[in-house]
């Protein structure tokens, strides 16, 4: 079918050829050769987290938004939209690696770029439309989340015995048990109220602005990619959720750096868009985001119901979930 829909056209009988195709944990992913252009065609596919998020949603805004920050050149060009796939314009690049995080112009684009998102009052206003009015923020889609983690979670203690290896069983009822806190209303309301206080200065939010969303171009030339997460949150968030992502893939972003990378933020906000950031409420802000990013990540894995994501990043990733929790449940006495 896909060939069908990017086949057709008015003076053209040739047809996509297929150079290389891979299968991401929300994307497969085609590159292909279409009309003498090479392409990116992505087609959304139920993954490991379906059940937690909704993947026609996230289709919606993923694309709205890579198309608009298509046009103004922050991210690839995307060249058609339909209900099934998306085909964006070929770049050649890689995502950050452990050396980026170490490389000042590096990461003062990357600051910059993500200056020029969080200040843009358009696409926010956009994302609020597309949400039929509703200025739809990380807490709410955490509320959300945390319903299907009290269904879910019960299965999930349940599936132990027949879908965790057995030399893994310990690990696996050790993190069910610290884990079992994130089901209890009051508790989950309370660290979500410490780490996600109510707050009139939202911006739009990527919410999950890891190493494989960041396109690195070249030298000092870096594009933010892959929206499906986004929604409204405050200006650390997404700086807290880089610091975790990075600690979490056995990388290092040493904390003059994370300085740095703030100091560049508030300078491109304040030069670039007019906006007036203060350096030590955006400090309180990403340790907030810290928190934030696992309270999110730890209620994400909890309300899928099965342990297949283990099968594929090893059960040595589950070994960092009780410090994760314990991390969680300190903050939450503050």
């Amino acid at each position: 079918m896909w060939k069908q829909l990017l086949a057709e056209g008015e003076g053209t009988d040739k047809e996509v050829v297929v150079t290389k195709m891979q299968v991401v944990s929300a994307n497969k992913i085609l590159v292909a050769a279409f009309r003498g252009t090479k392409v990116l065609v992505k087609f959304p596919m139920e993954n490991l987290f379906s059940m937690v998020f909704d993947l026609h949603e996230q289709k919606l805004v993923n694309d709205m938004v890579s198309s608009y920050r298509g046009d103004l050149g922050r991210n690839p060009k995307v060249l058609y939209i339909d209900a099934t796939c998306r085909v964006d314009a070929f770049v050649e690049c890689r995502t950050l690696c452990q050396a980026d995080y170490l490389d000042p112009p590096t990461m003062q684009h990357l600051a910059e770029e993500l200056a020029a998102l969080h200040c843009d009052s358009r696409l926010k206003e956009q994302y609020i439309t597309l949400k039929g009015g509703n200025p739809y923020t990380i807490a709410d889609r955490l509320r959300g989340m945390h319903a299907t983690f009290q269904r879910n979670f019960p299965l999930r203690k349940e599936r132990v015995a027949t879908q965790v290896p057995e030399a893994h069983h310990a690990l696996a009822n050790q993190v069910n048990k610290a884990m079992e806190v994130l089901g209890n209303t009051p508790f989950f309301t309370n660290i979500l109220s410490k780490c996600f206080p109510d707050s009139s200065d939202l911006v739009f939010s990527h919410n999950d602005l890891s190493a494989n969303n960041v396109l690195y171009l070249g030298p000092s030339r870096v594009q933010i990619i892959d929206f499906d997460g986004s929604n409204l949150s405050y200006r650390g968030a997404d700086i807290g959720y880089m610091v975790k992502s990075v600690e979490m893939h056995g990388m290092t972003w040493q904390h003059e750096n994370v300085d740095r990378f703030m100091r560049d933020y508030v300078h491109a906000c304040a030069v670039h868009h007019g906006v007036q950031v203060d350096g030590k409420e955006l400090q309180a802000q990403v340790e907030r985001g810290k928190i934030l990013a696992l309270v999110f990540l730890m209620t994400m894995f909890g309300a899928s119901d099965n342990w297949d994501v283990f099968h594929l990043t090893g059960f040595g990733f589950l070994a960092t979930f009780p410090s994760m929790m314990h991390t969680i449940v300190e903050f939450a006495k503050t």
